[in-house]
């Protein structure tokens, strides 16, 4: 299972990797399923992912709103496809808190 630092950098270098076809190095350390699972990152996957979620479509993901719920349902559905263990609330990929919303006068 990745750790949480190795998770970091692989969003890290999925990011990076939308900006081209440019190799990202790998930090010191990774098995070889981590180093498998950064190389097969590819830039259409990238791509695919965060046109999906920087689209009008998701109206720019308010909290709360249904677009919201929507990206946090296709993050979660990606991250139970990676494999990635759940580790929010009832062994979810989500955690909850409350928010207090004000206005300005």
């Amino acid at each position: 299972m990745l750790t949480n630092v190795r998770l970091v950098f692989l969003c890290i270098a999925v990011a990076a990797c939308s900006q081209g076809n440019a190799q990202v190095a790998a930090p010191e350390g990774l098995s070889d399923v981590e180093q498998a699972a950064l190389q097969s990152i590819t830039e259409k996957q990238v791509l695919g992912t965060v046109s999906f979620l920087a689209s009008d479509e998701m109206a720019g993901r308010n909290t709360p709103s249904t677009e919201l719920t929507i990206a946090s349902a296709y993050v979660s559905a990606r991250f139970r496809g990676a494999g990635l263990e759940p580790l929010g609330d009832d062994s979810s990929y989500f955690q909850t808190y409350q928010m207090q919303m004000s206005k300005p006068p």
